[in-house]
């Protein structure tokens, strides 16, 4: 998944992109308002947001440190065998019990408030009869753990497993958003780009025109050939169908990011950008510490490290004896008459215990504990791929970025020297030391030299981009 997110990165020079204006103007839109456009009404941007808010909740859920009220009431018989009391024939009891229990994570120890009432019957028969009593009691518990699960390390751990979990979706979700307005950005100045050789044709058209009426008014004074007329005439239907076919290109661009943006207003705009500016980037070596340190390549695969070795903490904690103190206290009271009267508590409870549980030689732990430990070696040498990845994506568009400004150079260059040829053609022409044929060859070359150089600066904005996203710079801040 890394690898392929990194070849599409490097492979897409299709993709432009450039600094957004400042502002925009009533009939103008900027690459960042799109993008913001995008952000606010696009389907997947809501899918996204539900999926994390699935996500919390289901963390949240797995959070136990609650007071947990149990309610719980039984009725019993028993005979003279099972009563074990010498002269009663029977038993008869009923109770119940309500309890508030809470788990406290902070040391791993279990608090309990219980209250209890139960009334008991004894039946000793002829001429005995039978005999009543009532006991009810309130009490207060503690467990504390004095080795395994001390401090709530167990107790925490579904939970925190969770969270760090969500902290990894929430990293791939902005990476889904993120590579989404990569694609969204890339079709915003694809229209850029069409724009700007749309506007170079309607030049070309215009230039062709004004050669064609040129020739036809030198053809009815006689001094040039019909062929020149024809010539000029074919010269001016080769720029219109350039034009008209940029133009279709145009529309089409611009109603797919309409639709993407869900906004009709598009239709009525144009795009705002600057195809020929270049950026001043951060120092590469920097840049690949700024890169190495925070990532969102990388911070799912650090996240998982973490999570494994909580994983693994977990399990050492299981494996350490199981060593709990229980102190419990409380008051009861008791009567063989009145109900009432059995909740005036008197009388003091007190019950300590310790008890202890271990597995020695727990092998099934062990071989969790080894399979863990693979797992993270091999997740740490990931980590080291995809950073050595990211470093070679990084120089990589930061060589082609610095040639391509030296390729912007020379591309301004070519186009004053096409221009120069072509003026020097169209005086040749009119001293009729020239044909046309050069002179529309030459005008031709300077089209194609201003359509070649928006095209590389396509591609500076396209690498750019990649930068940018690589970067984790894409992304509004707000998101």
């Amino acid at each position: 998944m890394t690898s392929r997110r990194l070849f599409i990165l490097l492979l897409a020079p299709f993709l432009l992109i450039g600094p957004p204006l400042s502002g925009q103007s009533e009939s103008g839109i900027t690459l960042s308002a799109y993008l913001e456009r995008i952000a606010a009404g696009h389907p997947l941007f809501s899918r996204e947001n539900l999926q994390l808010e699935n996500a919390r909740l289901s963390a949240e859920a797995l959070r136990t440190e609650a007071w947990q009220l149990s309610l719980s009431s039984a009725y019993s018989r028993l005979g003279e065998a099972s009563a074990q009391i010498p002269g009663l024939n029977s038993l008869q009891g009923v109770g119940g019990t309500a309890a508030l229990e809470r788990s406290i994570w902070a040391s791993g120890g279990a608090l309990s408030l219980n209250l209890s009432s139960d009334f008991s019957r004894y039946d000793y028969g002829f001429p005995s009869g039978t005999s009543d009593s009532y006991l009810s009691s309130a009490g207060i518990s503690y467990t504390q753990p004095l080795l395994r699960n001390l401090g709530g390390t167990l107790d925490r751990l579904g939970y925190e497993l969770a969270r760090e979990g969500l902290e990894a979706t929430e990293i791939q979700s902005l990476e889904n958003r993120e590579f989404f307005l990569l694609d969204a950005g890339s079709r915003f100045l694809d229209w850029v780009l069409l724009q700007e050789q749309a506007r170079i044709a309607a030049e070309r058209l215009e230039l062709a025109r004004e050669q064609l009426a040129q020739v036809e008014r030198r053809y009815s004074a006689n001094l040039v050939d019909r062929v020149d007329v024809l010539r000029a005439q074919d010269a001016v239907r080769s720029a219109e169908q350039g034009r008209l076919q940029l133009m279709s290109l145009y529309k089409a661009r611009q109603a797919e990011l309409a639709v993407l943006a869900q906004d009709p207003k598009l239709y009525d705009l144009t795009p705002e950008f600057d195809l020929f500016s270049t950026a001043n980037l951060q120092d590469p070596e920097a840049a690949l510490i700024t890169l190495k340190s925070g990532s969102r390549l990388l911070l799912p695969l650090r996240n998982g490290l973490a999570l494994l070795a909580r994983q693994r903490a977990g399990l050492v904690e299981q494996a350490r004896p199981l060593l709990a103190l229980t102190v419990a206290g409380g008051l009861a009271g008791a009567d063989s008459a009145d109900y009432l009267a059995s909740w005036e508590l008197t009388e003091p409870d007190v019950t300590v215990s310790l008890w202890f549980s271990h597995t020695p030689g727990n092998r099934s732990l062990k071989r969790q504990i080894e399979a863990l430990d693979a797992e993270i070696a091999a997740l740490a040498a990931q980590v080291q791929e995809v950073e050595l990845e990211l470093e070679a994506a990084l120089r990589g568009l930061r060589i082609q970025l610095t040639e391509l400004e030296k390729i912007l150079e020379l591309g301004r260059a070519q186009i004053e020297s096409a221009r120069e040829k072509t003026a020097e053609e169209l005086a040749l022409y009119n001293q009729g030391r020239g044909q046309l044929t050069f002179v529309i060859q030459s005008r031709d070359n300077e089209r194609n030299a201003l359509s070649g150089h928006a095209e590389n600066a396509a591609l500076y904005q396209g690498l750019l981009l990649q930068y940018r996203a690589l970067m984790d710079e894409l992304l509004p801040a707000n998101l």
